[in-house]
């Protein structure tokens, strides 16, 4: 379950309970033709190209329009001396989600379809009232609808063909209290009810216009309808957000987050979106809490934003778009709600959820400034979480320290202290403690602020290899945002997660990353497709990630549990830029870079073969009852180190161990073992290698670490062995 709160970028709108009313005022813009959107004081922005036209897209993203021949022909004139210049144009603000404000002279405009004369103060609607069979005084909009003008004094309009001259006047709407969006433009040409008749007497009101609503929805409407649909009313690839003033303002809630939690959700009921009816429903009062909690924490928030009702679901184009955009809509945010059991209902923080595993829940940890956890809760009103004396944080081991009442702002660290406090045991709601899967990601968590950025990214793969979609290629398009990388997902099969790992690799090198992937589950087999890679874990829409390992017999282990629990630590005789591989990938997945290594061979005693520039070799052929140097991989396979040989003279097909860098145990005392990690790689076809295993050099192996430097540096291609 995703939920990004934000107010710094808005788009579209989905409204629920907000009754709006139409007015327009006096406007010049670009273009009166074109739908508006996101920032709706302008037009549509035509899509860019290095070269040709500029192409709009219009009629509901089905027609491609020049938008040179949809340019008004037009420049502001005035109207004599009744304004004053500064009235040419509108004047104002704009804030950062767009919503210019300004105040201008403006008139009430209702449809004509469905008219029912009902101002008062309005002399068309009195003369109407007075005689129905006379015609309400309306006026056609650019985009062909008519309207009805409610001025206090208005004449009859007799138009005039003798000048070309005319208002521009600016359509809007409001969708929240306050806030209006552009709905069309209207040009009336020289009318009775000139400029110096009556225009000059409309009121000045104060407007805020700024994004486009598209779906305005009672909470009986939702309940009742059971399923929604923004298709026929959205613009594809646009972002859109719930508005949360209309959500929890409309019924007041109380304490939704505590009291009758199971009971008020069967009262409000559930909804769910077309093209997503395979989801679990959405829970009204589990989505009205969340923004409840977005509020609580800033009151300046006004928008939510949740994936399901947010993406036209049965639009293939949205859909994608959406995906590239995802991670953006997470960094934006105010903060991020987290809902660890769904959009079903609120649980406790004793219940085991799935959340840790699910790809897509990765950057609501990962990508804002700011991530909540929303959770039922079931003892009284308390505080959790200190920032002062930092004693109330949930802690790796699972338990959460509070204290009753409220924190003062005056409280000192020492009054704070002196507190009640009291500690919730078992806490695994995010995450079962202790386990790779929840280390890893407080490892990427923690490596996020303080840790270099190969570090923070190592532990974001560890992250990755955890969890599990119902696409598998959801795998890559989850995390991609995380690198600063956006990949087309329209280029991708459902299936190809090999294909988009390989294109997200190949990006991240290409911008200067490192392969900050190799080594990230030492124990698991490599890929036999990419295989400075473990094997891809099988996905499925819940559960956990499991990897096939194949021996003596085929078996199924939780990729959580055999991630390797390590960071990186670099070593004061290399430079930072050699803590991990860098270099470039092809499009077939091979990784081409340059590092130390020594050549070895398999450790059994009838292969050691009499290498003339080992001096191990040459120190046993003197002295064959003597042991050549040996190393175990991780597999269980004994090696002999050649050091001194030449890789590239080396006989066809070569092995390797490449030197991937000095990481360090974690752990969650004080006490950490560091160690070398090194990659064993052996050549499959000339000049072509492929990962074995690995080596875990403990510390204290006094040989490799006081040798490795003298390492020569080789050139390797390392991936396949198989066509991916």
């Amino acid at each position: 379950m995703k939920i990004g709160c934000l107010s710094k970028t808005l788009e579209e709108i989905l409204v629920i309970n907000v009754i709006g009313i139409y007015i327009i005022f006096m406007i010049n813009l670009y273009s009166a033709y074109v739908e508006p959107t996101q920032l709706s004081t302008f037009p549509e922005f035509p899509e860019t190209s290095v070269a040709g036209k500029a192409w709009i897209r219009a009629n509901g993203n089905q027609e491609m329009i020049d938008a040179g021949t949809i340019v008004d022909e037009d420049s502001h004139i005035g109207s004599g001396p009744t304004i004053p210049t500064k009235e040419y144009m509108i004047g104002g603000d704009m804030d950062e989600a767009g919503y210019l404000n300004f105040r201008r002279k403006a008139c009430i405009v209702t449809p004509v379809a469905n008219f029912s004369p009902s101002f008062m103060d309005c002399t068309e609607c009195l003369r109407v009232i007075e005689d129905p069979t006379s015609q309400h005084l309306s006026v056609e909009s650019v985009d062909g609808i008519p309207w009805h003008f409610h001025e206090g004094n208005v004449a009859t309009v007799s138009l005039s063909e003798k000048y070309n001259e005319f208002f521009k006047l600016m359509l809007v709407r409001e969708h929240t209290p306050g806030r209006c969006h552009v709905v069309s433009y209207f040009k009336i040409p020289n009318l009775d009810m000139s400029w110096d008749k009556h225009e000059t007497n409309w009121k000045k009101y104060e407007l805020t216009v700024g994004s486009k609503t598209i779906l305005t929805l009672s909470l009986p409407q939702l309940r009742y309808e059971g399923i929604i649909s923004i298709e026929s009313t959205a613009t594809p690839c646009r972002i859109r957000f719930i508005n949360c003033h209309a959500l929890v303002e409309e019924d007041t809630l109380g304490n939704p987050i505590r009291e009758h939690e199971e009971e008020e959700a069967e009262r409000l009921g559930y909804f769910n979106v077309l093209g997503a009816e395979s989801g679990d429903p959405i829970s009204i009062q589990t989505l009205r809490s969340a923004c409840l909690a977005a509020q609580i924490y800033s009151d300046q928030i006004e928008y939510i934003w949740f994936d399901r009702p947010c993406i036209i679901q049965n639009h293939k184009e949205d859909k994608a778009w959406q995906i590239t955009r995802m991670f953006e809509v997470y960094k934006n945010a105010d903060v991020t709600i987290i809902l660890p059991g769904g959009i079903q209902r609120l649980v406790g923080l004793d219940e085991e959820t799935a959340w840790v595993h699910r790809a897509w829940t990765l950057q609501e940890a990962l990508a804002p400034d700011a991530a909540l956890v929303l959770h039922r809760w079931e003892e009284e009103e308390g505080a959790v979480g200190n920032w002062k004396a930092d004693t109330a944080w949930c802690d790796s081991m699972g338990k959460l320290r509070w204290t009753p009442g409220t924190l003062r702002e005056d409280e000192t660290p020492q009054e704070i202290e002196a507190r009640e406090w009291r500690t919730v045991e078992n806490v695994k709601i995010i995450g079962q403690p202790g386990t790779p899967s929840l280390n890893a990601l407080l490892d990427a968590l923690r490596t996020l602020y303080d840790g270099a950025g190969s570090s923070k990214y190592y532990s974001i793969w560890k992250c990755a290899l955890t969890r599990t979609s119902s696409r598998p290629v959801d795998m890559v398009f989850s995390i991609m945002g995380l690198f600063g990388v956006t990949l087309d997902p329209m280029s991708f099969r459902t299936e190809d997660r090999i294909g988009a790992t390989i294109a997200l690799s190949r990006e991240i090198l290409r911008r200067g990353g490192s392969a900050s992937w190799i080594g990230i589950s030492t124990h698991a087999p490599p890929c036999r497709q990419l295989s400075t890679f473990p094997e891809f874990p099988e996905t499925s829409v819940a559960g956990k990630a499991w990897i096939k390992v194949k021996g003596n017999q085929e078996t199924m282990i939780e990729a959580g549990t055999i991630v390797d629990e390590d960071a990186h630590i670099g070593k004061t005789t290399i430079s930072t830029r050699e803590y991990m591989i860098e270099g470039d990938m092809d499009e077939a997945g091979y990784l081409n870079f340059r590092r130390k290594a020594c050549v070895v061979t398999p450790g059994a005693a009838s292969s050691v073969p009499g290498l003339m520039d080992c001096a191990e070799c040459l120190r046993i052929m003197k002295d064959p009852a003597s042991q050549h140097l040996s190393v175990e991989s991780v597999d269980g396979r004994t090696w002999h180190f050649h050091e001194g040989v030449n890789f590239d003279q080396y006989k066809f097909p070569r092995t390797a161990a490449v030197v991937v860098g000095y990481v360090a145990t974690t752990s969650l005392s004080e006490e950490y073992e560091e160690f070398l990690k090194l990659m064993l790689v052996q050549e499959h076809v000339p000049g072509r290698c492929h990962v074995v295993s690995y080596f875990k050099i403990p510390w204290n192996f006094d040989w490799i670490w006081e040798n490795e430097t003298n390492w020569k540096e080789f050139e390797f291609s390392v991936g396949g062995p198989d066509i991916a």
